[in-house]
């Protein structure tokens, strides 16, 4: 495991380190969602596409 892991792991929440690590996760998490979104289903499509599959 990753050294910088292993200390974020140990890290209490409220420490210099733990913020250390946070702030770059937020920064990819917020990325992640902008670039690849997940876009709620359509439920029209959800309730016949589940038909389609059946028949």
């Amino acid at each position: 495991m990753n050294a910088v892991l292993a200390a974020y792991l140990k890290a209490s929440p409220v420490t210099a380190e733990h913020d250390e690590i946070e702030e770059p996760a937020i920064l990819v998490s917020a990325y992640g969602d902008e670039r690849w979104p997940i876009l709620p289903p359509d439920p029209v499509e959800f309730l016949i596409g589940d038909e389609k599959r059946a028949a």
